[in-house]
Protein backbone atom coordinates (compact mmCIF):
# COMPACT_ATOMS: atom_id res chain seq x y z
CA UNK A 1 0.00 0.00 0.00
CA UNK A 2 1.41 3.68 -0.52
CA UNK A 3 2.07 5.98 1.89
CA UNK A 4 1.03 9.46 -0.23
CA UNK A 5 2.23 10.94 3.12
CA UNK A 6 5.47 9.81 3.14
CA UNK A 7 5.65 12.18 -0.78
CA UNK A 8 5.10 15.60 0.62
CA UNK A 9 7.55 16.75 -2.72
CA UNK A 10 5.08 16.07 -5.00
CA UNK A 11 2.55 18.97 -4.88
CA UNK A 12 5.03 21.53 -5.00
CA UNK A 13 7.11 19.59 -7.32
CA UNK A 14 4.20 19.75 -9.91
CA UNK A 15 3.42 23.43 -9.10
CA UNK A 16 7.32 23.86 -10.04
CA UNK A 17 7.09 21.95 -13.48
CA UNK A 18 3.22 24.05 -14.35
CA UNK A 19 5.52 27.09 -13.28
CA UNK A 20 8.63 26.25 -15.88
CA UNK A 21 6.28 25.08 -18.68
CA UNK A 22 3.87 28.54 -18.74
CA UNK A 23 7.33 30.19 -18.33
CA UNK A 24 8.72 28.27 -21.35
CA UNK A 25 5.57 28.86 -23.42
CA UNK A 26 5.68 33.01 -22.20
CA UNK A 27 9.47 32.89 -23.99
CA UNK A 28 8.49 31.59 -26.76
CA UNK A 29 5.75 33.44 -27.65
CA UNK A 30 7.86 36.23 -26.92
CA UNK A 31 11.04 35.32 -29.30
CA UNK A 32 11.34 37.96 -31.95
CA UNK A 33 10.54 36.77 -35.58
CA UNK A 34 13.75 37.31 -36.65
CA UNK A 35 14.96 34.04 -34.39
CA UNK A 36 12.69 32.34 -36.19
CA UNK A 37 15.38 30.61 -38.29
CA UNK A 38 17.89 27.51 -38.53
CA UNK A 39 21.39 26.96 -39.83
CA UNK A 40 20.17 24.27 -42.32
CA UNK A 41 17.83 21.68 -42.20
CA UNK A 42 17.89 18.35 -39.95
CA UNK A 43 16.86 15.98 -42.60
CA UNK A 44 16.12 16.01 -46.68
CA UNK A 45 13.00 17.83 -47.71
CA UNK A 46 13.21 17.55 -51.15
CA UNK A 47 14.17 14.91 -54.30
CA UNK A 48 15.80 15.08 -57.79
CA UNK A 49 14.98 16.61 -60.46
CA UNK A 50 13.88 19.81 -59.79
CA UNK A 51 12.75 22.59 -61.58
CA UNK A 52 14.63 26.18 -61.76
CA UNK A 53 11.62 29.34 -61.70
CA UNK A 54 12.19 32.59 -61.49
CA UNK A 55 9.13 34.34 -59.68
CA UNK A 56 9.43 37.48 -60.24
CA UNK A 57 12.01 37.47 -63.10
CA UNK A 58 15.06 38.00 -60.73
CA UNK A 59 18.15 37.59 -62.39
CA UNK A 60 19.21 35.62 -59.10
CA UNK A 61 17.32 32.86 -60.95
CA UNK A 62 20.69 32.38 -62.78
CA UNK A 63 22.46 32.78 -58.94
CA UNK A 64 20.55 29.75 -57.95
CA UNK A 65 20.49 27.63 -60.78
CA UNK A 66 24.62 27.80 -60.47
CA UNK A 67 24.79 26.71 -56.69
CA UNK A 68 22.25 24.16 -57.71
CA UNK A 69 24.68 23.23 -60.41
CA UNK A 70 27.73 23.58 -57.84
CA UNK A 71 26.27 21.16 -55.70
CA UNK A 72 24.90 18.76 -58.09
CA UNK A 73 21.54 19.17 -57.94
CA UNK A 74 19.99 17.19 -60.56
CA UNK A 75 17.30 20.00 -62.33
CA UNK A 76 16.69 22.13 -64.92
CA UNK A 77 16.64 26.43 -65.66
CA UNK A 78 13.25 27.10 -67.10
CA UNK A 79 12.91 31.06 -65.35
CA UNK A 80 9.28 30.84 -67.50
CA UNK A 81 7.86 27.21 -66.30
CA UNK A 82 4.73 27.19 -66.02
CA UNK A 83 2.67 24.77 -63.33
CA UNK A 84 1.78 22.31 -66.83
CA UNK A 85 5.24 22.01 -66.75
CA UNK A 86 5.80 20.80 -63.39
CA UNK A 87 4.77 16.79 -64.35
CA UNK A 88 8.61 15.21 -64.72
CA UNK A 89 9.98 17.48 -61.59
CA UNK A 90 9.83 16.10 -57.85
CA UNK A 91 10.85 19.38 -56.33
CA UNK A 92 10.77 23.15 -57.43
CA UNK A 93 13.27 25.89 -56.58
CA UNK A 94 12.07 29.19 -56.66
CA UNK A 95 14.57 32.38 -56.72
CA UNK A 96 11.70 34.88 -55.18
CA UNK A 97 11.68 38.53 -56.51
CA UNK A 98 10.33 41.58 -58.21
CA UNK A 99 12.44 42.98 -61.24
CA UNK A 100 10.40 45.20 -63.49
CA UNK A 101 13.20 45.03 -66.00
CA UNK A 102 13.02 41.10 -65.72
CA UNK A 103 9.11 41.17 -66.27
CA UNK A 104 9.69 43.78 -69.23
CA UNK A 105 12.33 41.23 -70.84
CA UNK A 106 9.87 38.85 -70.58
CA UNK A 107 7.48 40.57 -72.40
CA UNK A 108 4.92 39.55 -69.00
CA UNK A 109 2.70 41.07 -67.19
CA UNK A 110 2.66 41.43 -63.14
CA UNK A 111 -1.01 40.11 -63.31
CA UNK A 112 0.25 37.35 -65.39
CA UNK A 113 3.41 36.17 -63.17
CA UNK A 114 1.20 36.64 -59.92
CA UNK A 115 -1.36 34.32 -61.48
CA UNK A 116 1.58 32.08 -62.89
CA UNK A 117 3.29 31.45 -59.67
CA UNK A 118 -0.26 30.83 -57.75
CA UNK A 119 -0.88 28.30 -60.25
CA UNK A 120 2.93 26.83 -59.82
CA UNK A 121 2.30 26.71 -55.93
CA UNK A 122 -1.29 25.14 -55.94
CA UNK A 123 -0.16 22.19 -58.17
CA UNK A 124 3.20 21.64 -56.05
CA UNK A 125 0.60 21.35 -52.96
CA UNK A 126 -1.71 19.20 -55.03
CA UNK A 127 1.01 16.95 -55.97
CA UNK A 128 3.27 17.06 -53.42
CA UNK A 129 5.54 18.34 -55.20
CA UNK A 130 8.02 20.59 -52.41
CA UNK A 131 8.69 24.29 -52.55
CA UNK A 132 12.11 25.60 -51.35
CA UNK A 133 12.35 29.58 -52.22
CA UNK A 134 15.70 31.22 -52.23
CA UNK A 135 15.29 35.24 -51.63
CA UNK A 136 19.13 36.47 -52.97
CA UNK A 137 17.68 39.71 -54.03
CA UNK A 138 19.00 42.05 -50.55
CA UNK A 139 18.57 45.14 -50.64
CA UNK A 140 17.46 45.51 -54.44
CA UNK A 141 13.97 43.59 -53.93
CA UNK A 142 12.73 45.01 -50.84
CA UNK A 143 10.14 46.51 -52.35
CA UNK A 144 5.89 45.45 -51.97
CA UNK A 145 5.60 43.32 -55.12
CA UNK A 146 8.43 40.96 -53.55
CA UNK A 147 6.69 40.62 -50.33
CA UNK A 148 3.54 39.41 -51.55
CA UNK A 149 5.36 36.77 -53.83
CA UNK A 150 6.39 35.73 -50.18
CA UNK A 151 2.73 36.21 -48.84
CA UNK A 152 1.23 34.01 -51.60
CA UNK A 153 4.21 31.42 -52.08
CA UNK A 154 5.37 30.90 -48.53
CA UNK A 155 2.47 29.35 -47.19
CA UNK A 156 2.83 26.25 -49.76
CA UNK A 157 6.96 25.85 -49.27
CA UNK A 158 9.16 23.33 -47.29
CA UNK A 159 12.06 25.44 -46.86
CA UNK A 160 13.08 29.13 -47.41
CA UNK A 161 16.92 30.73 -47.66
CA UNK A 162 16.96 34.19 -47.62
CA UNK A 163 19.45 36.93 -47.60
CA UNK A 164 19.84 38.42 -43.84
CA UNK A 165 20.78 41.84 -45.36
CA UNK A 166 17.30 42.70 -46.87
CA UNK A 167 14.62 44.11 -45.36
CA UNK A 168 12.18 41.91 -46.03
CA UNK A 169 14.01 39.02 -43.86
CA UNK A 170 11.83 40.77 -41.10
CA UNK A 171 8.68 39.82 -42.81
CA UNK A 172 10.04 36.53 -44.29
CA UNK A 173 10.92 35.01 -40.83
CA UNK A 174 7.27 36.01 -39.36
CA UNK A 175 5.90 34.26 -42.59
CA UNK A 176 7.51 31.41 -41.79
CA UNK A 177 6.76 31.20 -38.00
CA UNK A 178 3.19 31.70 -38.94
CA UNK A 179 3.26 29.01 -41.26
CA UNK A 180 5.49 26.60 -39.36
CA UNK A 181 8.32 26.68 -42.28
CA UNK A 182 11.52 26.18 -41.92
CA UNK A 183 14.11 29.34 -42.56
CA UNK A 184 17.56 29.84 -42.37
CA UNK A 185 19.23 33.19 -43.12
CA UNK A 186 22.40 33.47 -44.96
CA UNK A 187 24.52 36.40 -45.34
CA UNK A 188 26.71 35.48 -48.95
CA UNK A 189 25.79 33.52 -51.59
CA UNK A 190 28.32 31.16 -50.82
CA UNK A 191 26.74 30.62 -47.23
CA UNK A 192 23.69 29.60 -49.37
CA UNK A 193 25.44 26.12 -50.00
CA UNK A 194 24.90 24.41 -46.92
CA UNK A 195 21.20 24.90 -46.16
CA UNK A 196 19.97 24.27 -49.67
CA UNK A 197 22.44 21.15 -49.95
CA UNK A 198 20.28 20.12 -46.82
CA UNK A 199 17.12 20.06 -48.23
CA UNK A 200 18.39 17.39 -50.87
CA UNK A 201 21.02 15.39 -49.05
Amino acid sequence: MSNRRGRPWIVPALLVALALACAYREAVATVPAREWTLPHLPFPVAREPALITAVGQGVEVHALARLADTLHIDGDVRPYAEARDLSPYRSVLLAVGYSPVGLAAARRTWEAEVRRAREIAQLAHRQGVPLILVFFGGPLRNDARSAALFDLLLPHARYVIARADAEQDRHLSALARRHDVPYTRVRTFEAAKIPLNSAYR
